[in-house]
């Protein structure tokens, strides 16, 4: 219209031969709105919410998240300013989400207010194009999880495939609307976190019986703390066992499955059994189930296994098994013996990586020579580990033996090992002139991480002098604990200090290779 206040319209048209034959060779380039106009509809909602936009968060999407394709919306990123985001303020992000095209996840990690989290829920309402949703450690109501039950069951095109929920305590009529949303969703769950749930024994059986209709897309399910009685056990045996299971992660930590009802678990690569408490008849029946995962390669056993003929057993079956974490268990100088002893009868033909994390105390001559073993072993022929985590902790820590430990495992000829993490062991200087010397005839190490040794700067001069004629060591990360260390013992040699840091670095500066291979006891 030509003039808005008057009730009659006509249509106008103006047509000039030669103008279109000028323009005939110029190409047309028209801006695209960022992030399929989030900013333009956010400031709309402000508006009709009476609120004031946060320039910062425009400035963010338009020039941050379009520039570099960011399709990952967190709420704590966008949080992280000098003032804090009111109720109203998510209130408006999240209505401007329910039908914008560009994000394809959701994230949020902490408590928050009810409100904050209503209007989280809220943007699933419309919402078709968010794939994977975080909401982890949030204090989720009965309420809240009835909500997201109505609002996810009402929206036909959700298109939700990966979840987590990890971190919020559900009773069980929580956990039923839960599965009642799983029950509900024809879009194929691929990835599912309930770790830290605490979920009863009821309402793990109701939260699994409900993926019956996904195991043919599930193929990561996380439910530690989440109590398996012999009826949910053999709900998730039964799953396993099913012809169209693709399940390759499993997560059951800190809870006591019955392994007796578990009839296959072909489709498993990784299984997580961190914490669990189960007695010796309970064991054997796990033995028992571990010739019917052909496939496993990366098996968690920290904070729960008793090293013996058991041990031997599960190896024996798990052929392709490549990781073995067998952390935090208390080894001590008798365990590390006997799985020394049971590395050398198997001759695994996988066995490519070892976490031993926190399992020693250093004590006396015979942890020391027992420690040679293990230095002998992994530098022997039949043995294919290339990998090894011997990081210490709180009373768990191998101290000065470990300077012997790392003469015989890589100063030896035939030695082959890759990556070594000997962090937090409070083994001292001489660690540093150990490693100095080691690395300057070793020729197979590429990863080393020694933090949290106590090292001072002679010790990190000896490092860096060992280092130089070194071609092989690649990935040695800053020594952060030990920094603080020195800078609080040793101010006044600051200076010298960072020049030895700074020529490590530059020595050793690679990205790590397969960082999601680090074992979660690190």
């Amino acid at each position: 219209r030509l003039y808005p206040e008057q009730s009659a319209s006509f249509p106008f048209s103006y047509y000039d031969q030669n103008r279109l034959e000028v323009i005939k060779g110029y190409t047309v380039v028209y801006d695209e709105v960022a992030c399929d106009g989030y900013t333009e509809a956010y400031k709309s909602y402000c508006d009709y919410l009476s609120i004031t936009p946060c320039q910062d968060i425009c400035w963010d999407i338009e020039n941050l998240y379009n520039y570099n394709d960011v399709r990952r919306f967190d709420l704590n990123d966008l949080a992280l300013r000098t003032e804090k985001l009111s109720t109203m303020d998510y209130k408006a992000m999240m209505m401007t989400l329910q039908n914008n095209e560009w994000f394809t996840e959701l994230s949020q990690d902490g408590k928050i207010d009810k409100e904050i989290v209503d209007s989280i829920v809220s943007v699933f309402s419309f919402n078709k194009t968010l794939t994977s949703f975080n909401l982890k450690n949030s204090g989720l109501t009965r309420d809240t999880w009835s909500d997201i039950r109505n609002i996810w069951t009402s929206n036909e095109h959700l298109a939700l495939k990966k979840i987590d929920f990890s971190g919020n305590p559900m009773d069980e009529k929580s956990a039923g609307a839960l599965a009642n949303c799983f029950t509900g969703m024809n879009t194929g769950l691929e990835i599912l976190n309930l770790n830290g749930c605490q979920v009863s024994t009821v309402g793990s059986r109701l939260i699994l019986t409900s993926l019956g209709n996904h195991l043919p897309t599930l193929k990561s399910l996380s439910i530690s703390t989440c109590r398996l009685d012999r009826d949910a056990s053999l709900v998730l045996g039964t799953m396993l066992a099913d012809p169209e299971c693709i399940l390759k992660y499993l997560d059951i930590s800190d809870t006591s499955p019955d392994f007796s009802v578990f009839p296959s678990g072909k489709s498993l690569r990784k299984l997580v059994l961190a914490g669990i408490k189960m007695e010796h008849r309970s064991w054997v029946d796990f033995a028992e189930f571990s010739k019917k995962m052909p496939n496993l390669k990366h098996l968690d056993l920290s904070r729960s296994f008793p090293v013996g003929t058991i041990l031997s057993t599960v190896l024996a079956n798990l052929n392709r098994l490549v990781f073995l974490d067998l952390s935090e268990n208390s080894l001590g100088d008798l365990g590390l013996k006997k799985l020394i002893s049971i590395l050398r009868e198997i001759q695994h033909p996988s066995l490519r990586k070892l976490a031993l994390n926190r399992n020693f105390e250093s004590k006396g001559e015979q942890f020391r020579m027992v420690l040679t073993d293990l230095a002998n072993l992994i530098n022997s022929e039949d043995c294919k580990i290339e990998k090894l985590w011997m990081q210490g902790g709180h009373k768990k820590r191998i101290r000065r033996n470990l300077i012997s430990f790392i003469i015989d495992l890589l100063m030896m000829r035939n030695a082959r090992l890759k990556y070594l993490d000997i962090s937090g062991n409070k083994a001292g200087n001489l660690l540093g002139t150990a490693l100095g010397k080691a690395i300057q005839t070793n020729s197979s190490l590429k990863s080393l991480l020694w933090d949290g040794n106590k090292v001072k700067i002679s010790g990190f001069t000896q490092f860096r002098n060992g280092l130089a004629l070194n071609s092989t060591l690649t990935f040695c990360p800053e020594n952060s604990v030990d920094i603080s260390f020195n800078l609080k013992h040793d101010p006044k040699e600051k200076q010298k200090f960072f020049l030895v840091l700074q020529e490590i670095q530059k020595k050793s500066s690679q990205e790590l290779q397969d960082p999601d291979e680090v074992p979660r006891s690190s």
